[in-house]
């Protein structure tokens, strides 16, 4: 997979949220400085907060990963690989390994490879192409245009550009008001561009203090939805990223569903996120074939805050016998999860501390948090009901949590 998707798929629209209210000063950012016909703004300051929840878990010795070595890096490429998934030593570690699940939650939301495997990197292609789709213009009146596009180093970098493999395309572009595809948003765009198989679009709104952006991909059997939140006073930031590809059988980016849900509160200066407080996290990535050689798949969780601990957990799936699975229905019978124990509870000072409490537990009613059975809603169903997410801690027993 290349580190910035470009090509491929529907993108329509999920929601991401900023909310600002209460004091602000000159400095601070409130929902007067965005405009909802300018989505990139939204998409850069949505994901800052994601990067400073990485951050707040490896800054300093508050850091789920310090006693791993990883704590004061930015990018941790020995500790992490370019997709997000746990290292140690510079070796990829198994799910299996007590150290999994700590350092897989630090990953996700740390590194940025510019595609949606993680949390920072499903940002990167909805900002970079909604800043060059602004730079070209946009009319919000319903009307399709045909727009010339250039991508270039005002919207991303120079090594994004060359995993592109394209600097210009002609698209039709439509902006609509309210969003065609969601009437919830304010503002929709499509990008259309069949020379480079883009069908993409995007959604923002803003209502008082309230500012939220939404994206999803869909093609045939490759489809993706990615919704959260960011509220400048209170620091509570919601997250959701669901990809569903379990049954495109293209070699190495198939065969595979993966889904991220988070909840963290930070704490605010001038409307700007400082530090974490608090985090709840939750991940699941199963496999198939044809798209991949077998099957396996494995759900974390993590949750707690750096002065009582944080606490992380994993589940493996099994054919429920102990033993690999050997088809995917075999993901959706709850008793085929087991848990791989860990005395780890990650504070400022240790990382086996006993104040975490037990973490996260494991979906106990409904196991399509995995998007493999039947009950979940597809990704289409998910973006054109998603209007927002309240929510202030995560529950794997729901493919969606609103």
């Amino acid at each position: 997979m290349k580190k910035l998707i470009l090509v491929g798929g529907v993108m329509s629209v999920v929601g991401f949220v900023l909310s600002s209210c209460g004091t602000t000063t000159a400095s601070s950012s409130t929902a007067s400085s965005y405009s909802a016909e300018k989505p990139s703004a939204i998409i850069k300051t949505v994901g800052t907060a994601v990067s400073k929840t990485g951050a707040g878990i490896s800054v300093g010795a508050t850091s789920i990963v310090t006693h791993r070595q990883l704590a004061n890096q930015t990018l941790t490429s020995a500790n992490c690989d370019t997709h997000g998934d746990p290292k140690v030593n510079g070796a990829s570690i198994s799910q299996s390994n007590v150290q999994y699940p700590g350092i897989l939650t630090y990953c996700k939301m740390t590194v940025n490879d510019g595609s949606p495997d993680t949390v920072q990197g499903a940002f990167e292609t909805p900002r970079g192409i909604a800043c060059a789709i602004e730079k070209a213009g946009i009319t919000f009146d319903g009307v399709a245009r045909s727009t010339n596009v250039t991508l270039d180093t005002d919207c991303f970098t120079q090594a994004q550009l060359t995993d592109m493999g394209v600097s210009t395309f002609t698209a039709t572009v439509t902006g609509t008001t309210p969003a065609s595809f969601n009437s919830y948003y304010d503002k929709g765009v499509r990008i259309q561009a069949p020379s480079i198989s883009i069908d993409y679009t995007l959604g923002t709104k803003i209502t008082g203090n309230k500012i939220e952006f939404a994206s999803m991909e869909a093609e045939t059997n490759r489809t993706g939805a990615f919704a959260g939140s960011f509220d400048t006073s209170t620091g509570e930031l919601r997250y959701e990223g669901r990809m569903e590809r379990i049954d495109c059988s293209t070699s190495g980016s198939c065969g595979w569903n993966r889904h991220i849900r988070i909840y963290a509160d930070l704490a605010m200066s001038n409307g700007s996120p400082t530090s974490l407080e608090s985090v709840s996290f939750a991940y699941s990535n199963v496999q198939a074939p044809p798209g991949q050689t077998g099957y396996g798949g494995v759900v974390v969780s993590a949750s707690g805050n750096p002065t009582t601990g944080i606490k992380a957990r994993a589940w493996q799936a099994t054919n429920g016998a102990s033993a690999t699975p050997t088809a995917t229905s075999q993901y959706n019978t709850i008793g085929n999860w087991s848990e791989v124990t860990n005395t780890y509870c990650y504070t400022s000072s240790s990382e086996t501390a006993t104040t975490c409490g037990t973490g996260l537990p494991l979906f106990t009613t409904d196991p399509s948090f995995v998007l493999t059975n039947t009950s979940h809603k597809t990704t289409e169903a998910f973006g054109a009901a998603y209007a927002g997410a309240t929510y202030t801690t995560v529950d794997l027993n729901s493919d969606t949590q609103n």
